[in-house]
């Protein structure tokens, strides 16, 4: 038997690891809205693991939520600790990205200094939804997510991803 201290995630059947940002990383997760106008949900540090199946995402310390409550008590400790997936068959882009700001700066250059450096990764929802259109009627889309966050070496980890994408949507 094997003994497990602190926070894990066992991979599924098939799954292996195949890169881990060895430093925490600063992650910005935002939603597209209408006119593709981004929208940030939250903001918080945490580490990256990249499967052959999916990109996943150890929520550490969150800094900053949008779609929180801000006299709740239960504010941070929700959050903290908290396990996120993206499924490799539903991202639709992966580019680099600058991240910018002061408050962005200044945490890049505390967890690492310049050596980091953005990737921002498209992806839809796994779940499909009704919305209803202005003139009347309604479709089925899948919404849009977009997440940014720092890394050692952003041109590695976007081929890894473009290529772990290729091969699952050849399949």
């Amino acid at each position: 038997m094997n003994n497990i201290v602190g926070i894990y995630l066992p991979l599924t059947e098939g799954e292996t690891l195949e890169m881990e940002n060895p430093s925490v990383s600063l992650i910005d997760f935002e939603k597209s809205s209408f006119f593709n106008l981004k929208k940030k949900y939250d903001t918080c540090l945490g580490k990256i693991y990249l499967t052959n199946k999916r990109i996943i995402i150890l929520r550490l310390i969150l800094l900053e939520a949008k779609n929180m409550r801000i006299d709740s008590v239960e504010q941070f400790g929700s959050a903290l600790g908290q396990w996120f997936d993206i499924d490799l068959n539903f991202i639709t882009n992966v580019n680099t990205a600058n991240k910018s700001g002061i408050f962005g700066n200044f945490l890049n250059k505390l967890l690492g200094g310049e050596k980091k450096e953005g990737l921002e990764i498209h992806y839809e929802s796994p779940m499909e939804i009704e919305k209803k259109s202005f003139f009347g009627g309604s479709k089925t889309v899948r919404e849009k997510f977009k997440i940014i966050f720092t890394v050692d070496n952003k041109d590695l980890w976007s081929l890894k991803i473009q290529t772990n994408v290729g091969r699952i949507q050849k399949q």
